[in-house]
């Protein structure tokens, strides 16, 4: 009964350890390696008492002699037992060494991710979304974590309440509802997770990175100043028609000598915040949309360039919309 117990106790140990056996291999593997033969001196005992006693020889000498085999076969038993045991101990104390050993994977450095943000995008069920640069730094022990929301202009925002333990990460945006969670691959080059913005939530991935995407700075007033052989470079205001006054907008518009476009957009009655836009004009049909995607002015030029005229399109919906130029 001991001998099962310690068997059944032997398989639940390798079991938990990721080996599947049964008692019966582990008693015939133990048995293989604790058998052996009676040793020789009790061998010419016995045979000495059986010459000199021949067939008088009493019951209780073969029953002690019975009892002395039986002791050395559970002894031996034992030893294997406890053997097999200790190497087991071995093996699995050195796999935790190892373990504790292996250092956390570094995660200082910069960061570079695209997070969806809450609210509807340009079409029906797409989400805005904008791209993160975070930098992370190790001071006396101590995680120092900052970070740019690029396409929403936001620089150098702190991120409070970060933690890292056992590859898993959490940090909190300073000043905003968002938060974000994620598990730090072993190698320390990739952040997968989740990234909540107030009840919206979304995927988020974040990679390392040594070229991460500039960081756009506001225009400055001569860089949007109106300028002969460029239909689009100046200052306009514009109003969304979705009430009876409408929701007002400002868009700053540079455009450099290879035809490309920076912009700036504005919201004065939802906070004024700059957010950076991108702009694309075929000579004919005007597109101006925030980076993040919140939204998009699509649209053409009128009256002699003094205007623009089209729609804002959000969520699939189209509303109409007019600019005009202003000093």
């Amino acid at each position: 009964m001991r001998v099962n117990r310690a068997l059944e106790k032997l398989r639940k140990f390798f079991t938990k350890r990721g080996v599947s056996s049964t008692t019966a291999i582990l008693a015939g593997a133990i048995s293989a390696n604790s058998v052996q033969a009676a040793p020789v001196a009790l061998a010419k005992s016995v045979t000495a008492v059986a010459v000199v006693k021949g067939t008088a020889a009493s019951a209780s000498t073969l029953t002690l002699i019975k009892g002395a085999l039986k002791i050395m076969a559970w002894t031996k038993t034992k030893t294997a037992i406890g053997v097999c045991v200790a190497a087991v101990l071995v093996v699995g104390t050195a796999t935790i060494l190892l373990n504790v050993a292996t250092p956390a994977p570094d995660i200082q450095g910069t960061w570079e991710g695209t997070v969806l943000l809450g609210g509807r995008g340009v079409q029906a069920g797409e989400s805005p979304k904008t791209r993160f640069v975070m930098r992370i730094v190790k001071v006396n022990g101590s995680y120092q974590v900052s970070g740019d929301d690029i396409d929403r202009a936001y620089k150098d925002v702190p991120v409070n309440n970060f933690s890292f333990h056992h590859r898993r990460i959490h940090g909190e945006i300073a000043g905003t509802p968002d938060s974000f969670d994620g598990t730090v691959n072993s190698a320390g080059t990739k952040i997968s997770g989740k990234w909540k913005e107030g009840k919206d939530s979304g995927p988020l991935v974040f990679e390392q990175t040594t070229n991460p995407p500039p960081f756009p700075e506001p225009l400055t007033d001569e860089e949007f100043a109106p300028r002969a052989g460029s239909d689009l470079q100046g200052l306009w205001n514009g109003v969304i028609k979705t009430d009876k006054n409408g929701l007002q907008i400002v868009v700053k518009i540079a455009e450099a000598s290879d035809g490309t476009f920076r912009a700036d957009f504005y919201c004065p009655p939802q906070g004024g915040g700059r957010q950076p836009t991108s702009v694309s004009y075929d000579g004919k049909i005007v597109k101006i949309m925030p980076m993040a995607g919140y939204g998009m002015f699509e649209g053409e030029l009128r009256d002699g360039g003094g205007g623009m005229a089209g729609n804002w399109i959000q969520n699939g919906r189209k509303i109409p919309t007019m600019f005009a130029r202003a000093n």
